[in-house]
C-alpha cells in the first residue's frame, strides 16, 4: 500500500512526520482511533519512528514486541531503534535482523521494511546498498529518500528522474514537495530560490517544524545571505538545542560571519561527541588526517 492509498484519517499524523513536526505527529496519533485494523497499523508506525526522531529509543524498544507475531513493519521499527542506540555494538545484528525481514516475502513488501532497511544502510555509510533496498518503490517516502541517497552521493541526474517519478504518483504530497525542494538545491542557481518557497509555504501552512528551518537556512547559505540564515537556525536551536543538522549549518554560518574561534570549537566539540559519523564530522577529519600528513612532510628533521 503507498502513502496515497489510505483515506484522510491518519493524514495529520502522516503529515507531521513528514514535515518533522514529531511531537505533532505524536499527539496526533495517540488522539485519534482509525476505522482499520491496516490503518491503525500505519498510525502506530509513525508515531514510533517519531519517537526515534526524538531519539526515545528505549520507549520504542519497551512498546514494541520482539515476538514474531508483531507485525513487520513494528519489528523493523524496534529493529532500526536497537542500531540507533548502540550503533557500532549492534550494527552486524541489525544488518542480519533486516535480512531476514526482507528476505520474507511477507514483509519485504512493505514499505516501512525497506525504509528502515535503507536508512540503516545510509547510516552505515553504503549509499549503495540503501538505493537497492529502495529499487523500483512507488512508495512515497520510499522513492523521496531515494532522492536524498542519490544527492547524497552526487546523482543529482537520477534523483531529478526519480523526483519526475514520484511527482507522478503524487505532486501534491508534502514529502513530494520536499524531495522537489532538495534537488532544487542541489541544481542551485535560481532553483535555489523556488526550494526556499518550498519550505517557506510548507512553515507556513502547517509548522515551521526544525527540518522545514533548516531548509529555509540552507537556502539562505547558498545565496550567501549568512545573517538570515544563521537567524533562522537559532529558531531552529529553540526549538532542538541538540538537533545535529542546525549545529553543522551554523558551523558554517559561523564561519562566514567571522565568529570566535571558541564559539566555533565549542559547537564543533559537540557535534563531533554527539555524531561521530555524520558526513560533515567524517569529512573534516579525513582532511585534518590529510593536513597532518602533509605537514609531517616539512616537519624540521632532528639530526644526531
Amino acid at each position: 500500500m503507498t502513502v496515497s492509498d489510505g483515506p484522510d484519517e491518519i493524514f495529520e499524523v502522516r503529515n507531521g512526520f513528514f514535515l518533522g513536526n514529531f511531537q505533532q505527529c505524536i499527539n496526533d496519533a495517540q488522539r485519534i482511533n482509525p476505522s482499520t485494523e491496516e490503518l491503525r497499523l500505519q498510525k502506530d508506525v509513525y508515531m514510533y519512528r517519531a519517537y526515534l526522531a526524538q531519539k526515545k529509543y528505549n520507549l520504542v524498544l519497551n512498546d514494541i514486541s520482539a515476538d514474531p507475531a508483531t507485525p513487520p513493519e513494528l519489528r523493523a521499527v524496534r529493529t532500526l531503534a536497537q542500531y540507533l542506540q548502540s550503533p557500532a555494538a549492534s550494527a552486524d545484528e541489525t544488518r542480519a535482523a533486516l535480512q531476514a525481514l526482507l528476505a520474507d516475502p511477507h514483509a519485504a513488501d512493505r514499505p516501512t521494511v525497506r525504509l528502515q532497511a535503507a536508512l540503516f544502510h545510509a547510516a552505515e555509510g553504503d549509499s549503495e546498498e540503501a538505493t537497492r533496498v529502495l529499487h523500483d518503490s512507488t512508495n512515497v517516502e520510499c522513492m523521496a529518500l531515494m532522492v536524498q541517497t542519490l544527492l547524497r552521493m552526487a546523482r543529482v541526474d537520477l534523483a531529478k528522474k526519480e523526483v519526475r517519478r514520484l511527482n507522478e504518483v503524487d505532486e501534491e504530497s508534502s514529502i513530494s514537495q520536499l524531495a522537489t525542494a532538495w534537488v532544487s538545491i542541489a541544481l542551485g542557481g535560481e532553483k535555489v530560490q523556488d526550494a526556499y518557497y518550498v519550505f517557506q509555504e510548507l512553515a507556513e501552512k502547517y509548522s515551521p517544524s526544525v527540518m522545514l528551518l533548516n531548509g529555509q537556512a540552507v537556502c539562505h547559505m547558498h545565496q550567501h545571505k549568512w545573517a538570515e540564515a544563521e537567524s533562522l537556525l537559532q529558531d531552529a536551536q529553540d526549538k532542538d538545542a541538540n538537533d545535529v543538522e542546525t549545529q553543522v549549518n551554523l558551523l558554517t554560518c559561523y564561519q562566514h560571519l567571522g565568529k570566535s574561534s571558541e564559539q566555533i570549537g565549542r559547537l564543533l566539540t559537540q557535534v563531533t561527541a554527539s555524531a561521530p559519523k555524520h558526513p560533515f564530522v567524517v569529512d573534516l577529519q579525513l582532511k585534518q588526517q590529510s593536513f597532518e600528513r602533509a605537514a609531517a612532510n616539512f616537519a624540521p628533521s632532528v639530526s644526531s
